[in-house]
């Protein structure tokens, strides 16, 4: 369904994708994972074709993306819902507005009938008759079951989820996760997830692929990924901050340290000059 083939972007001296290659499975869940700032949304951007590689090829249903005139391009897009991170809904739009927004856009449906499929799949998300609500009476999973009913309101073929459970409670991202899984086996479509969030990882995903550093270290099955002799696997799937990731600087590991001494002999590092 796609295909990523030595895929290289960079902004400036800032080298984001290096030489990446992978291939995204039809109908399965694919999580993309890895640390903040290792081209995650770069990676959707290139998928949806809202930026372009500077080498390489990305591949969507046998079309070359990056290579498409724009009306062409236009036509891919339409193959992709977008769940976005924060759920991106239009604050002066109801609920209901906000999932009829795209057939609005892309089609010639009666009113009644964009009716009908907004209630439908307001329903399929778990918020039926919440047309008439505003965004800013809906809590954050809501938003992010509303974005969803956008997402997949015009039935697309792939379904790419920015941060899922994001700035949700663990109960609320549980839940999140649980209706994903539901939608990907009703719909039976390709599901990307771009997240850190390995609880949420080992719930849903099919396929998992890593980057780190710009590469894409490792990518496949799950079963396979998460059993796999990786040191930079190992320390993010454990959540550990020692290890080839290096995400704090020197010195607060300094305090961290000097905090340690200080618990163990009773006494308040925090008050030394």
């Amino acid at each position: 369904m796609i295909e990523f083939r030595h895929v290289y972007k960079s902004f400036g001296d800032l080298v984001v994708l290096d030489d990446v290659s992978c291939e995204i499975p039809e109908g399965k869940i694919t999580m993309i994972i890895g640390p903040s700032g290792t081209g995650k949304s770069v990676f959707i951007k290139l998928m949806v074709g809202i930026v372009k590689p500077d080498s390489g090829d990305v591949i969507v249903d046998g079309h070359v993306i990056s290579s498409l005139p724009t009306h062409e391009l236009y036509e891919v897009r339409k193959k992709f819902g977008v769940l976005f991170q924060d759920g991106a809904l239009f604050d002066s739009m109801s609920v209901g507005e906000n999932v009829a927004f795209p057939l609005r856009e892309h089609t010639r449906l009666s009113n009644a009938e964009i009716s009908r499929i907004v209630s439908d799949k307001l329903t399929s998300v778990g918020m039926p008759n919440s047309e008439c609500r505003l965004p800013s009476e809906l809590s954050g999973g809501m938003k992010k079951r509303a974005a969803l009913a956008r997402a997949i309101v015009m039935e697309p073929d792939i379904v790419v989820f920015d941060e899922p459970s994001s700035a949700l409670d663990p109960v609320t991202a549980d839940s999140i996760d649980n209706l994903i899984l539901e939608m990907q086996q009703r719909l039976q479509c390709t599901f990307v997830v771009v997240s850190h969030d390995i609880e949420s990882t080992f719930k849903i995903a099919d396929y998992i692929g890593m980057l780190w550093q710009g590469k894409l270290i490792a990518f496949g099955e799950k079963d396979k990924i998460m059993n796999m002799n990786n040191d930079v696997l190992r320390q993010f799937f454990s959540r550990r901050a020692q290890g080839p990731i290096q995400i704090v600087p020197p010195i607060c590991k300094d305090l961290d340290e000097a905090g340690s001494r200080g618990a163990g002999n009773g006494r308040d590092v925090s008050s030394k000059k």
